[in-house]
């Protein structure tokens, strides 16, 4: 989960995927093919930020494409994630990977650079930076 911890951040309202869930607030977005918001993968190239709502099977909208609050982070904004991994502080300014669930930072994957690690709170904790959202709230 990513959770904002310094620096501000715009809310926009951006339409869903039809039949996607996002099982916890704080997952991290990205637009698919047709430009709604999807959960991020490990291998996304453009993030559009952080989901404030979880969305369920359940949800009465669940197959439509109804816009979601999603906290797009200015280039000033970090946020405290959870990671997978053992992140270590010679971590530090280094780039990293997510999961597959775009909800944790994954230490060992240096080869896609969503996010640059700002802090270390624990070998499961991190402060970091999401690379690329601030574009959005750019206009990018």
């Amino acid at each position: 989960m990513f959770k904002k911890i310094k620096g501000k951040a715009l809310t926009e309202w951006w339409p869903k995927a039809a039949s996607v869930t996002v099982t916890i607030t704080g997952t991290l977005l990205a637009p698919d093919g047709s430009g709604a918001a999807t959960v991020c993968t490990a291998t996304a190239l453009r993030i559009l930020g952080v989901s404030l709502k979880s969305i369920a099977s359940t949800d009465s909208d669940f197959a439509s494409n109804t816009k979601i609050p999603v906290e797009v982070p200015l280039d000033d904004c970090e946020f405290e994630a959870d990671v997978t991994g053992t992140l270590t502080t010679g971590m530090i300014g280094e780039l990293r990977g997510l999961t597959a669930s775009g909800t944790v930072v994954d230490a060992t994957n240096t080869t896609n650079d969503q996010v640059t690690i700002t802090g270390f709170i624990s070998a499961t904790k991190c402060r970091c930076k999401i690379n690329e959202a601030y574009q959005y709230a750019d206009g990018a």
